[in-house]
């Protein structure tokens, strides 16, 4: 079992995003925009990243197009936001050297509780919209193997954060890893399922200096 869900992971596509300008690109700076590879991991500051890229290829700024998704900012691929860039998951590595990359990252333990806050939290009166998504997402990935189960005494499904640590060591311990959601998967496993950080041109935190 441990090899078959190595080999879904591994099925997974890369969540790098390869872009270049549009070809039909209205702004005359985009023009001078190199192949590049971006990539970051859920709450790792991603969308921050992403709206900061959007004033930068679009000239405007993400909150000034009142924009509701989905899809959202960060599906680089969506035409009604991303008009002067296209944007794919990227599948090629073999020109990965020759282009700019950038990897945003974050402390893996401040990463784990944050998804915990904003998905899992029973440390909240009002209902988290991802709460009944979320929560059997990570129990029935766990399986019946486990002996923790989502308190339901505040009207929606949550997990503690023991419980929740605790059911996340337990996927880890069966090698499933891979297949958790992207706000609880590795960062190992995201940006640098396909190249290490070393190969990265850069690898930083939303609040670095890069």
């Amino acid at each position: 079992e441990a090899k078959t869900n190595q080999e879904a992971a591994d099925a997974e596509p890369s969540i790098a995003w390869e872009i270049m300008p549009a070809a039909d690109h209205t702004d005359g700076t985009i023009a001078e925009l190199k192949p590049a590879t971006l990539c970051t991991c859920a709450k790792c500051g991603s969308t921050s990243l992403w709206e900061e890229l959007f004033a930068i290829v679009e000239g405007k700024s993400f909150k000034s197009m009142n924009y509701t998704g989905p899809p959202w900012i960060h599906t680089l691929s969506n035409k009604k936001l991303w008009t002067n860039i296209e944007a794919k998951r990227k599948t090629d590595w073999s020109n990965f050297k020759d282009q700019d990359s950038f990897a945003l990252i974050r402390d893996p333990k401040e990463r784990i509780v944050s998804a915990w806050k904003s998905k899992v939290t029973c440390d909240t009166d009002k209902e988290i919209p991802d709460h009944r998504i979320f929560v059997p997402q990570l129990l029935n990935l766990v399986g019946p193997s486990s002996n923790i189960t989502a308190r339901t005494d505040k009207g929606f499904p949550c997990l503690d954060l023991s419980d929740y640590l605790a059911v996340l060591s337990q996927i880890h311990g069966q090698g499933r890893e891979g297949l958790l959601n992207s706000h609880f998967l590795p960062q190992h496993l995201g940006c640098f399922k396909d190249v290490p950080p070393s190969m990265w041109t850069v690898v930083t935190t939303i609040s670095g200096p890069n």
